[in-house]
């Protein structure tokens, strides 16, 4: 009985090390995103509030999501994809 409680230890270990090493691509990958904004990207997310970028599949995940770039008070430009019901944008970095 030990060993299974041993075995059940290490294997949630195991997902906690993939899910933290997901978080720290995606983190990357989004900082990546948002360091690589082009001029005409800026000028309109000074415009709008808000721009369109693309759509990415970050890892871990099934399909693409829409990414746009908007402000954060306390990050900058971020990059993230629209969450809940209400599909807002909230930094991912302040969320985190």
């Amino acid at each position: 009985m030990e060993d299974k409680n041993v075995e059940n230890d290490i294997t949630d270990e195991k997902k906690l090390d993939t899910v933290e090493v997901q978080v720290s691509k995606r983190d990357a990958i989004l900082r990546d995103l948002a360091s690589n904004l082009s001029s005409y990207h800026i000028l309109k997310l000074r415009l709008s509030g808000s721009v369109f970028i693309g759509n990415y599949k970050l890892p871990g995940w099934s399909g693409e999501m829409p990414f746009y770039a908007f402000k954060c008070e306390k990050h900058g430009f971020v990059v993230n994809y629209p969450t809940g019901y209400e599909q807002r944008l909230i930094c991912p970095f302040c969320v985190d």
